[in-house]
């Protein structure tokens, strides 16, 4: 009887996703995977190529890749099965190890900030134990946002058309980009009047991968609204410490005010939420806070976008 087995060596889960399974002896090795997302939908629109392996003992041996995965994901599981005639086998790779691929992914790659999942981890490492909240995803969202506004750039990438208005001196200023692929300028009815080539200006910082700036190499550019268009990569990847340090944030927004509303002043508070209570022992928790208030303000300083400061030569 035919059975199918997937591994778990899975990666790049924001994008595609890549794996090995095998099909014994006696399937007619017709394979079909089917992505679920984390309310059990199938998600549509994703599509799989499978490559079999040759040299492989006691069955059949493929890799695979699925594409076309949304952004917006929430990690569900892969059922991946086989045919032999009427009869259909099964594997899944199942939810646990999708979540755990997915940050791995992300973490590797040094993108995405934290989850609801990752600020409960944290707070249990300091001894609180808290239910997934609500009040949790606004606390990190505006914790994450925080962040960005102190070192002054968005780590949000994005690759795609902007267009920006012109000026009538040698320098074209841009938001944090980089990876410049294309400029154009515009006609007032946003027609090509022109492709710029590289050749024809500098990007600037000159030593740094991000830029902000384009100087021409002659003349001026042209002074207009939206008059040229520029594409390119947008904002860029997450660093883990700023990571890190959103995520402390977000625990010290999240359970600090609890602990003023109690007006307690030693020893262990508690209070409720989501139906289950929450206990702090205050004399631990001030020290974490202490600690974590401390690595915040470090990180978020040290990674200041200082790139688009200056507009000197050599930046």
């Amino acid at each position: 009887m035919p059975t199918l087995t997937i591994s778990d060596q899975l990666d790049g889960l924001d994008a595609s996703m890549t794996g090995r399974g095998s099909v014994s002896e006696g399937g007619d090795g017709t394979l079909r995977a089917l992505l679920y997302d984390s309310d059990n939908a199938l998600v549509a629109g994703t599509t799989v190529v499978f490559s079999p392996l040759s040299g492989v003992t006691g069955g059949v041996a493929y890799t695979w890749e699925m594409s076309g995965i949304p952004e917006s994901y929430s990690p569900g599981y892969i059922i991946i099965d086989t045919t032999d005639g009427s009869m259909i086998r099964s594997a899944t790779v199942p939810r646990s190890t999708m979540i755990a691929l997915l940050k791995d992914a992300r973490e590797s790659a040094g993108v995405g900030w934290g989850d609801e999942e990752d600020l409960v981890n944290l707070l249990t490492s300091a001894g609180v134990t808290v239910p997934e909240d609500t009040r949790m995803t606004d606390t990190l969202l505006a914790a994450i946002r925080e962040a960005e506004r102190r070192v002054g750039r968005s780590y949000s990438e994005v690759t795609e058309a902007r267009r920006i208005d012109g000026n009538t001196s040698e320098w074209l200023f841009l938001s944090p980009c980089s990876a410049i692929t294309l400029l154009e300028r515009l006609n007032y009815d946003g027609t090509v009047a022109e492709t710029i080539a590289a050749s024809a200006y500098l990007s600037y910082p000159l030593n740094l991968t991000t830029k902000c700036r384009l100087r021409k190499i002659l003349g001026t550019w042209r002074r207009g609204k939206g008059n040229y268009r520029v594409t390119a990569t947008w904002g860029a990847a997450v660093p883990r410490d700023v990571r890190e340090a959103a995520l402390k944030l977000a625990a010290i927004e999240l359970i600090t005010p609890n602990i003023v509303k109690s007006k307690a002043s030693g020893g262990v508070v508690s209070w409720t939420m989501q139906g289950d209570s929450v206990k702090v022992d205050l004399s631990v928790w001030e020290g974490v806070t202490a600690s974590w208030s401390d690595y915040v303000d470090r990180v978020l300083a040290g990674n200041v976008d200082i790139s688009c400061w200056f507009a000197g030569e050599g930046n």
